[in-house]
């Protein structure tokens, strides 16, 4: 479709959509959804740019008054969209993703439930759109050194959110903060869930900041700024040279765009780990990279794995199961999920699932 086509058809499906807003109906709205996820990338596949108007309609639905028509926006902007551009990994969509997220908040700042938000922004000298990416390109340039030799009593690293990508990445940076930092407390940021992964190593807290992945659109925005006052409270005795931050292209901060610190701060005390679109020739896997990564800020040369700390009674619960479980003739034992956190477009397919369960049933038992 030829492109200036694309642009007038998303043009006219917003007017459309702001002039019957209040009459939408949800079959209407998820026709609205599909045109303005397909006519966006569309628009990018053949100029490399954002269609604006596109990114418009998704947030016109993700602020609508019905909850219904909300969550179909909800949808087609994250899943749809914004997890498309993140999974694939590359720079190009990474630059695209901040574009179209700074679109976004710029134009929840305008609406009377976003004022709080536009006024926290303000505070830290962000008042638009363009400040926001600025900003953010400014982060994207900066590579900083973390001595060895800093006095450090507190490091916070914000959450994944989800529990797979904390363990793949969170947990490698902590690996090797214990390591430089032994004497630190490291405070992770996030789901309470956090508590049972890592309770067993006594170095570890979990500060509990709620995300609420099916929360509006304006909901987890604001949420920023739960995180940044949890941020203050942690560090509001200490100072800039007792503590630091680990984001490692966390939600909480949608992806670095939304700032915890103030500017003059955050050159010293702020590290974000561009995890989609970090290059490493020797490195492959998000793990690796993440270490690749913690190596270049720390001057080191180690290489740390993903980990998990149990609390002592996890740890008996499940020796106790693999204890009895072994009295069985079988040589293995294997835990399995294949669960995709609501996102079915992650699964691989019914027939990997059902020949991997029956190749592991032949020697394993399986929980």
């Amino acid at each position: 479709m030829d492109t200036v086509i694309i642009r007038t058809d998303a043009e006219n499906c917003l007017n459309e959509l702001r002039t019957n807003k209040l009459a939408l109906t949800a079959k209407k709205a998820t026709a609205y959804a599909s045109l303005a996820v397909s006519h966006f990338f569309a628009y990018y596949e053949a100029t490399d740019k954002s269609l604006r108007s596109a990114i418009e309609i998704l947030c016109e639905l993700n602020t609508h008054p019905d909850t219904e028509i909300t969550r179909i926006g909800l949808e087609a902007l994250f899943p749809n969209l914004i997890e498309k551009l993140n999974d694939s990994f590359t720079p190009k969509n990474c630059e695209l993703y901040d574009h179209v997220f700074a679109q976004v908040i710029s134009f929840c700042c305008q609406l009377p439930e976003g004022e709080k938000l536009k006024s926290a922004l303000q505070q830290v000298g962000l008042r638009d759109e363009t400040a926001i990416l600025v900003r953010k390109f400014k982060l994207n340039q900066r590579l900083q050194k973390l001595s060895p030799d800093r006095k450090l009593k507190k490091i916070l690293l914000l959450s994944r959110v989800t529990i797979g990508a904390d363990v793949a990445i969170t947990s490698v940076m902590i690996a090797h903060l214990k390591q430089q930092f032994p004497a630190s407390e490291l405070i992770i940021m996030g789901s309470s869930k956090l508590n049972e992964l890592y309770d067993g190593d006594p170095q570890i807290r979990v500060k509990e900041i709620n995300y609420g992945r099916g929360s509006s659109l304006i909901a987890r925005l604001n949420n920023w700024l739960q995180v940044k006052a949890a941020v203050q409270a942690e560090v509001v005795e200490l100072s800039p040279e007792q503590y630091c931050i680990f984001d490692p292209d966390s939600r909480l901060t949608q992806l670095g765009l939304l700032p915890l610190l103030e500017p003059d701060l955050e050159s010293g005390c702020y590290y974000f780990f561009e995890s989609r679109s970090f290059l490493y020739p020797e490195s492959q896997k998000i793990g690796q990279l993440t270490s690749s990564w913690m190596n270049e800020v720390l001057g080191t040369t180690d290489e740390h794995l993903p980990f998990i700390s149990l609390a002592a009674k996890f740890l008996l619960a499940g020796q106790k199961i693999v204890n009895q479980l072994r009295l069985k003739d079988k040589r293995r034992i294997v835990s399995l999920s294949f669960g995709v956190g609501g996102n079915l477009t992650k699964r691989i397919s019914e027939e990997f699932e059902n020949e991997l369960l029956q190749a592991l049933l032949n020697d394993s038992i399986v929980i």
